[in-house]
């Protein structure tokens, strides 16, 4: 086997015995770095939304990792958010008021569940007990349905390009810092 030179961003060239150990080595590099940008990815959609990083990091998932082209492939849930998680507050007479992407918007006639106390709806369709913002079908009490806000896949999309920028950057120290400490997985 012939020795492999390995040059990122006009370092000193590193030489590399093994095909086997370089690809392990970006591989582990590509999970660090896509991890790295996972978190960068929850910030700033967070940030666009308004919402708590723990609801905006439950729908965005490391899909896989490939190599050759190194490329880092994420599942980003493209279910709307339940209006609950916009901050909605129950109004007095006017209904439910939520905060999406800094702006303040008025739903009328909606309505908070549970308002107090431990008092859930509880679904049609699952029958599980849910918490949100509803707003009746009809003028009798039932059949009610839940309101929703944007969804994660569209703050996603608008802060992909700072998000990507964080992978450029992370990966070749990543890489480097794996070849150096050995720090993937033996097989």
């Amino acid at each position: 086997m012939g020795n492999t030179i390995v040059t990122i961003d006009g370092r000193a060239p590193l030489i590399l015995a093994d095909k086997l150990l370089e690809q392990r080595a970006s591989q582990t590099a590509a999970k660090r770095a896509g991890k790295s940008t996972r978190t960068q990815m929850v910030k700033l959609t967070r940030q666009h939304f308004g919402l708590l990083a723990r609801d905006v990091r439950e729908r965005i998932q490391i899909a896989g990792v490939s190599m050759r082209p190194v490329r880092v492939s994420y599942a980003v849930d493209a279910m709307p958010v339940p209006l609950i998680k916009f901050r909605a507050r129950q109004l007095k007479r006017a209904g439910v008021k939520a905060t999406i992407g800094g702006r303040t918007k008025t739903f009328r006639g909606a309505f908070r569940v549970p308002r107090t106390g431990k008092a859930t709806h509880r679904s049609e369709s699952s029958g599980k007990e849910i918490r949100g913002v509803f707003r009746r079908r009809t003028r009798s009490r039932l059949p009610i349905r839940q309101l929703y806000g944007p969804s994660i896949a569209d703050g996603v999309e608008d802060t992909f390009e700072k998000s990507f920028a964080v992978f450029q950057e992370k990966f070749p120290a990543e890489f480097l810092r794996a070849l150096k400490f050995g720090q993937f997985r033996r097989r």
